[in-house]
């Protein structure tokens, strides 16, 4: 009900301005422009001057609305929006040589520089030089030096008449050569629009040279016009009087090495004293700053167990004072998780001691809590809240009961603290949201998001995705049509509301409402791109054969329910490129196969003739575009597109469309071939190539043909085989085969499955019966420590049927695919391992595994499982 009534009233308060006087709309343009809300103020302005305009202060008020809304537009980076509402500004505004100075400087604000250049040379033809303007053009030149651009200038401007000394001064100035820019600068007059560059120079060399007097003056003589250097103007002291670290004395690397050592060593006493030996040299006035740093920087060598956890304690409370120590040790608890949420609360409760001011220590509750809950939402391991007591919950902003919403609502107390967290609301647009709780405080953080950055599409593109997750097709909607008018020329914008239309189009088709379809298949038509074009069009053709047989939607006759399909097809293809053709007509193939729409034996015989009519030019397509017509790239919308079976579309129409591939190009095919269960085509594809193969990829298609003869069962799988084909290959080279190898075990099993996953073709021969070597290892259940006997023998592996040792390594294994530590390094593997044993029953439940199990299970496990296990 809110939105409906939050709908009515805003069409109630649109009716008012429609009916409005020029003048009341003007008056209310103006006080938006004061308040910097050009965009509503341009509206206004449009609708005023469209009642009266004849009206030159409401044209004048528009000009300046669109200029000032140009400039923020570029500000923020929206070139392109930037440059369609520049359209209209130069559509309104007056001669350059009629304008005031202010206006003028205005448009040459919004206005790219050799289009700024340009207007000033129409403007001082005329009226004469402009300071302000002249200043603005000389510090673009700053940061965009193109000196060719001042000769459309008349020779009365002063700026090019000293244009001769201003590169070589900027040539100097950008190699911080202060004193040579200010020897070039000195024939400049103090009236010259870079006049206030020469004062910067002066003031930087006065700076080096330790003259505070001499810099303040000439700072002071920088004008508030000058864009960019007119923020020097306020610099009241040297850099030098502010207390930093590093104006006491140079550490020696000796001594930093020899405290390293101490600390690895555990030595407390040492450490301490060469802790506070160095922060007294680094600080006398407050060495406890210095010493507070030291600490900070050592602290990440106790999350990888370099440091051990009670030395810091012992160095924090001997060198610090309580409070701090104890604040510090938070700090550790809260970085290292050993539990995030318990030790999240207890730094939350000691942050005001670091920071006094109300609103600093409200943007930093903000922040430890938006590091909290993305920290607990990658750990992929439900952490209980329960245990934790309601003031600790009441501190994270914790009501719930259930991890999953328990996230969100840190999350919005993040954002309770500070609205302008926009980390926060990143991460309130991820988290996992499946109960309808979760749901509803998800949309209610979005929602304000969307109020507090009203120009910002991707709190709309995150509102709409939480839509369609709770199938509210037209809320989703609406919320795309809001992210177009806050970003019409955003490409990602465009990509999910085009998403969006596809979406209602294929749902009004089945429900035949073709109305509907007509108007959201322009809507599609006017925003498709290129990537998106060819599945427009598939709908294109679908709407126009859904017509047949029915009555016109304006007019006309009743349309033929015989009218030929390949002539909606050829009508539609038409003005498309060759590959976007092949896309749509491959689109149209697999909705067929698919039995979507009105697809009869009929209506696909006419699509299959259309297809064997553009047979002929599949030649025209390079090797690139015909492996993305085979293997399409995924689609970047605000759901998941129904992937389309391409392949076996194309291939059961083109079988010779994989002659036109270049052997560079063959292997994502093939592999796409195994996916989609036509190993035995794919193998005589391979054979067929290997005839012409060149060198480099000969040895490649040989163990690929390898792996399928394997997989179907036409070879038995033997190491000897594979290591003929992969020992002789240079190393430089095997990367790609472990690569190949990796993503071709998707479609083994067993021993060879192994093989494939860890490059080890020495599993093969193995007699071991482990469920990993002989391919049971999926379906396993949950580890469960107390099923294994420690006094079994650990020479013997009884790998029957439920054994638990069979279990629990399959677990261990999957537990490496599910983290994705799958062919990681070790480091990454190592710090993952630390964060999972911050859960107490994953601890507990990798430590019981690495206890109980025998020996020689190691070799039995992947690499990444053993360094989990036993790091």
């Amino acid at each position: 009900m809110a939105n409906k009534k939050s709908k009515k009233s805003r069409k109630t308060e649109r009716k008012k301005l429609l009916n409005a006087p020029p003048a009341q709309l003007m008056e209310k343009g103006r006080s938006l422009i004061a308040a910097g809300n050009h965009r509503e103020a341009i509206d206004l302005l449009k609708l005023a001057f469209k009642k009266d305009e004849a009206n030159t202060e409401i044209k004048s008020l528009l000009f300046r609305a669109y200029a000032s809304r140009t400039i923020q537009l570029r500000q923020k980076g929206m070139i392109k929006e930037a440059d369609a509402i520049g359209t209209h500004l130069l559509s309104i505004r007056s001669d350059a040589r009629v304008l005031s100075e202010d206006d003028l400087v205005l448009l040459m604000s919004a206005s790219p520089l050799q289009a700024a250049v340009t207007i000033y040379g129409q403007h001082i033809g005329s009226t004469g030089p402009s300071l302000k303007a002249e200043y603005l053009i000389a510090s673009r030149l700053l940061t965009d030096p193109r000196w060719d651009l001042l000769d459309v200038l008349s020779d009365a401007s002063p700026l090019k008449r000293d244009s001769g000394v201003f590169p070589d001064a900027l040539k100097w100035m950008n190699q911080g050569q202060w004193e040579k820019s200010l020897e070039v600068l000195r024939s400049v007059s103090r009236t010259s629009p870079i006049a206030p560059l020469k004062m910067l120079c002066r003031a930087m060399a006065c700076f080096y040279a330790g003259d505070e007097g001499g810099m303040t003056r000439a700072l002071s003589m920088i004008p508030a016009s000058f864009p960019i250097l007119s923020e020097f103007g306020g610099a009241g002291r040297l850099p030098q009087a502010l207390p930093v670290l590093w104006e006491g004395r140079q550490v020696a690397e000796d001594e930093i090495h020899s405290l390293l050592s101490d600390l690895k060593a555990g030595s407390r006493r040492p450490a301490t004293d060469k802790i506070r030996q160095i922060s007294r040299g680094l600080y006398p006035p407050d060495y406890r700053e210095a010493v507070r740093e030291i600490l900070q920087m050592i602290m990440p060598l106790g999350f990888s167990e370099i440091l051990e956890e009670s030395l810091l304690q012992d160095l924090s409370k001997t060198l610090l004072p309580i409070p701090d120590a104890a604040v510090m040790m938070a700090q550790y608890y809260f970085l290292a998780a050993s539990h995030i949420p318990e030790w999240t609360a207890e730094y939350l409760k000691m942050l005001d001691h670091e920071f006094q001011d109300p609103s600093d220590l409200r943007i930093a509750s903000s922040l430890v809590l938006t590091d909290a809950a993305c920290r607990i939402s990658k750990q992929r391991i439900e952490n209980d809240f329960d245990h934790l007591p309601d003031r600790k919950l009441k501190r994270l902003g914790i009501t719930s009961n259930d991890a999953e919403a328990a996230l969100i609502e840190m999350t919005l107390k993040a954002i309770e603290l500070d609205p302008q967290n926009r980390s926060a609301y990143e991460l309130l647009a991820n988290l996992p949201r499946n109960l309808r709780k979760s749901k509803q405080l998800a949309e209610q953080g979005l929602l304000q998001m969307l109020e507090r950055f009203p120009d910002d599409p991707e709190p709309c593109l995150a509102l709409s995705r939480l839509h369609y997750e709770k199938n509210a097709f037209r809320q989703a909607e609406a919320m795309l049509e809001t992210a177009m008018k806050r970003a019409p020329y955003d490409e990602r914008v465009r990509e999910y509301r085009i998403g969006g239309l596809l979406h209602a189009i294929e749902r009004n088709l089945q429900r035949k409402k073709l109305h509907i379809v007509k108007q959201d298949l322009e809507k599609a038509v006017q925003l498709t791109g290129k990537k998106t074009k060819p599945r427009v069009a598939a709908k294109q053709v679908r709407f126009e054969m859904e017509q047949c047989g029915q009555l016109p939607l304006f007019g006309g006759q009743l349309q033929s329910g015989k009218k030929e399909t390949r002539a909606i097809i050829e009508t539609v293809l038409y003005p498309m490129a060759l590959f976007d053709r092949f896309k749509t007509l491959g689109f149209l193939a697999a909705e067929a196969r698919q039995g979507n729409g009105s697809w009869d034996r009929e209506k696909i015989r006419q699509l299959d003739s259309v297809f064997r009519a553009h047979a002929a030019r599949m030649r025209e397509l390079p090797s690139a575009q015909i492996r993305r017509l085979l293997v399409p790239e995924e689609d970047r919308m605000p759901y998941r597109m129904e992937p389309k079976p391409m392949i076996s579309v194309f291939l059961d129409r083109q079988p010779k469309i994989l002659n036109l591939l270049l052997d560079e190009d063959v292997f994502p095919v093939l592999e796409a071939m195994l996916a989609s269960g036509l190993a035995k085509t794919c193998a005589k594809e391979i054979r067929t190539r290997q005839k012409t193969a060149k060198k480099q990829f000969d040895r490649l298609l040989a163990f690929y043909s390898l792996v399928v003869d394997c997989i179907t069962g036409k070879k038995e799988a033997d190491s000897e085989a594979f290591e003929k084909i992969v020992d002789p290959v240079e190393d430089r080279y095997k990367e790609s085969f472990r690569t190949a190898s990796r993503r071709l075990s998707a479609f083994a099993q067993g021993r060879l499955k192994a093989a494939l996953e860890h490059f080890d073709f020495t599993r093969l021969n193995t007699g071991c019966t482990c469920p990993i070597c002989s391919g049971r290892a999926e379906g396993a259940g949950f580890l469960e420590p107390d099923d294994f006997d420690e006094n079994d023998d650990p020479g013997e592996f009884p790998w029957g049927e439920g054994n638990p040792l069979e279990s629990a390594i399959a677990q261990i294994e999957q537990l490496v695919d599910d983290t994705g530590l799958r062919g990681a390094p070790e480091k990454i593997i190592r710090k993952r391992r630390r964060e999972l044993f911050n859960n107490f029953q994953m601890r507990m439940a990798l430590e019981t595994f690495a206890e109980l199990m025998p020996g020689g299970i190691k070799t039995m496990l992947s690499r990444e499982a053993c360094l989990l296990v036993w790091g």
